[in-house]
């Protein structure tokens, strides 16, 4: 299902029916397009700032954004990013994950990312 989705080429959920044998105009797909680039470009930039943020006051595993084609970061309405916190499987950072501190200075860094994409 998540595969048929992740073809889908209309993720607006236009109405498609009725436009004839042709299929949709070809605005449709242009459109799509347009939005989807904008949306990549959107969201690389509010990856960005997150690292940014979480890099000044936490330990990072990578010094730029790694992109995957997941699709939840495939939105063409909103930025989207995936952030890692933590590896659970590292006992060490599953350790750290629990500690209320270090939870509360990721929610921080977290929010200085979002605050610092919105003010730019």
């Amino acid at each position: 299902h998540v595969a048929s989705d992740d073809n889908n080429n209309n993720p607006f959920n236009i109405a498609l029916t009725g436009m004839g044998t042709n299929g949709p105009p070809p605005i449709i797909g242009v459109l799509v397009d347009l939005s989807k680039n904008a949306s990549l470009e959107a969201s690389d930039v509010a990856a960005t700032k997150m690292l940014k943020a979480l890099r000044e006051h936490l330990k990072v595993h990578h010094e730029a954004v790694q992109k995957a084609g997941f699709k939840v970061l495939k939105s063409v309405d909103v930025p989207s990013m995936l952030i890692e916190t933590g590896f659970i499987s590292n006992p060490d950072e599953a350790r750290a994950l629990t500690d209320p501190k270090q939870q509360d200075n990721i929610a921080r860094a977290l929010l200085r990312g979002i605050k610092a994409y919105a003010h730019r």
